[in-house]
Formats: C-alpha cells, sequence, structure tokens
C-alpha cells in the first residue's frame, strides 16, 4: 500500500496548491497581489535559498518528529496565541511597541504594511510553486493542525517571511526596542509550528528570505521615501523623539 500513498500524498498536495493559486488570484476584487517597491520574483529565491529536506529523508522525520512534540505540548494559551498571529499584520507587534500601536491610529502604517506583505507574497510564490513542499499534516496523518489548514505549499514559509520582516522594518523605525521586536518575529514564525501548518525549516527559509527581501527594499527610492514617511508617523503616535 505504500507504493500508493506517495502519489496520491503529492495529487493531493498539487490541488492544494492549485487551490491557492486561484484564491490568490481571486482575492481582493478579483485581482492578484500587485507589486509596489519590488517586481515579482526579482529576488530568484529559489537560487537562493537551499532546497527544502526530501520526504521521508533523517532531516524530514527529525522534523515531524518535533512537530509532534510541539502538538503533544502546546498549551490553550499558545493555541489562541498562534491564531492571533494567522493575521500578517505589524499590529501583532503592539504587544512590544504598545497599545497606541494601532491601525486606528496609523492608517498609513497599515497601508504601508499591506505593499510591504505584497511584495513579500509576490517574492515568496516562486520559491513555493518551484519546490511545492506538502505540509506536514498532508504528508504525516498523525499531525493535526489547529490553525486554519493553508492552501499554498509549505516552503518556504510566507508568514515566518513577513514576520521576520516586519520585525526589521519596525526596528529600523523604533531601535529602542529592536531586540524585543526581533524576539517577536521569531515567535510569530514559532507560532507556525506551534499550529501544526510548517516545519521549521520552512520557517527559517522565511526568515532568510526577509533578511534578502529587507535588503533590496532599503535600496528602493520609492520604499524609503514611504518607510520615512510610516517612521514619523510610528515615532509621533508613540510619543517618541523624531
Amino acid at each position: 500500500m505504500k507504493h500508493h500513498i506517495r502519489p496520491l500524498m503529492r495529487f493531493l498536495g498539487l490541488a492544494v496548491l492549485l487551490c491557492g493559486l486561484l484564491s490568490g488570484l481571486l482575492a481582493g476584487n478579483g485581482l492578484a497581489a500587485k507589486p509596489h517597491f519590488l517586481p515579482a520574483g526579482s529576488l530568484d529565491l529559489v537560487a537562493v535559498l537551499p532546497p527544502p529536506p526530501a520526504d521521508g529523508s533523517p532531516r524530514n522525520k527529525a522534523e515531524l518528529k518535533e512537530l509532534l512534540h510541539l502538538q503533544r505540548t502546546r498549551t490553550p494559551a499558545m493555541i489562541a496565541f498562534a491564531l492571533e498571529d494567522v493575521t500578517r499584520s505589524p499590529f501583532r507587534f503592539a504587544d512590544v511597541l504598545g497599545p497606541e500601536f494601532n491601525k486606528q491610529n496609523l492608517p498609513g502604517v497599515e497601508e504601508f504594511f499591506v505593499a510591504v506583505l505584497e511584495d513579500v507574497s509576490l517574492q515568496v510564490d516562486p520559491p513555493k510553486q518551484h519546490w511545492n513542499r506538502l505540509r506536514p499534516f498532508l504528508l504525516d496523518p498523525m499531525i493535526e493542525p489547529c490553525l486554519p489548514q493553508p492552501a499554498s505549499a509549505s516552503y518556504p514559509s510566507g508568514h515566518s517571511a513577513f514576520g521576520h520582516l516586519a520585525a526589521i522594518v519596525l526596528s529600523a523605525m523604533v531601535p529602542e526596542k529592536a531586540e524585543a521586536l526581533a524576539k517577536r518575529g521569531e515567535a510569530f514564525a514559532r507560532n507556525r509550528l506551534i499550529g501544526g501548518v510548517h516545519y521549521p525549516s520552512d520557517v527559517a527559509a522565511g526568515a532568510e528570505a526577509a533578511k534578502i527581501i529587507a535588503k533590496a527594499l532599503f535600496e528602493n527610492p520609492e520604499f524609503k521615501k514611504a518607510f520615512q514617511e510610516a517612521k514619523a508617523q510610528t515615532r509621533r503616535v508613540l510619543g517618541l523623539t523624531p
């Protein structure tokens, strides 16, 4: 029977990926995500990131073992935190920056990060499609996600990429909180493991992608202008010196 299971799981993974692509194309009034500061796929993360561990390899088995351990030990509070972090928003970092850091006070910052999120997605989608890695819950039925099951491929993690990039960008806005913001970005990414929807190597690749994307963004004049405006708004709302 085992030799029939692997092709079936691959088929299911392809179906999931196609559903995810369709969902992306239908999002936002029928329009796909559009580039803002970086051309779509311009960073060629496929050439930079290492390939994910192969299904059934020792590293893959070790990753599944780690996810099962997290599954056994996660608490209701951990699950609730992971569920809240499903939302990819800079305002998930309000637990570091304070309650004044919210979309009601900072609509311009929200708009800025929406553009950043779309750019992240358009850089991460090509390697997801290239490697088409099955989500852990599709590979191992013992994995029981406590988060919504994403329709895209697993590697690299888009949530991890956004969380780490948000931490990098916010740290440049509020360097006084840089260390705490970096830890919060790591927690944002780790919640994908606690939730059972990503492998550790997915999250690590997302963190590496964030560094690459951040470097390219901070070299872009349009991004730097938008960043300075968002930074000024943020520091003013938080009561910090310009």
